[in-house]
């Protein structure tokens, strides 16, 4: 399984000159061990770490990733652990990859995004996702160098 946090600062500029970002626009993928074909959005996922609803597309974490869903929470603090941003992922999307070689389309996972207003500065911010879940910790100039792209292997 693969969770993929994807944060986007869109007002950075430089370490000792990066402006702090106002506003957190997070992405964040979760992906099950395997693609899934149309055909398997249709039938029960017994046993998967995805839920997909093949009416709607929408999609929920299950199994081991059962704390990812439309009301997991998400928490930005700075180094000091003051919190300086909250909210919550959203309703998750099938993310679909491409087409097979028979047409028919591949899906990756299910993809949630939120964006936090954030209250305040700091030189390391942490993003907690599911209280503690999943935890990444970056300095601003990281964001920059990584253009907000995050993977973390989750198996």
């Amino acid at each position: 399984m693969l969770v993929m946090l994807a944060a986007l600062l869109p007002s950075l500029v430089g370490c000792a000159s990066h402006a702090p970002p106002t506003r957190l626009q997070l992405r964040f993928v979760v992906s099950p061990d395997r693609d899934f074909r149309e055909s398997d959005l249709r039938a029960p996922l017994q046993g998967h770490a995805i839920h997909f609803d093949p009416r709607t597309l929408e999609c929920r974490g299950a199994g081991v990733l059962a704390h990812y869903h439309s009301q997991t929470k998400v928490v930005v603090r700075d180094q000091r652990g003051q919190v300086l941003g909250s909210g919550e992922l959203g309703p998750g999307r099938v993310i679909r990859r491409d087409l097979a070689a028979d047409g028919v389309p591949i899906f990756k996972g299910c993809g949630f995004g939120v964006s936090i207003p954030l209250s305040g500065a700091a030189r390391i911010y942490i993003i907690d996702v599911a209280d503690g879940a999943y935890k990444e910790r970056l300095h601003i100039s990281q964001f920059a160098a990584r253009k907000g792209m995050l993977n973390l292997d989750v198996d």
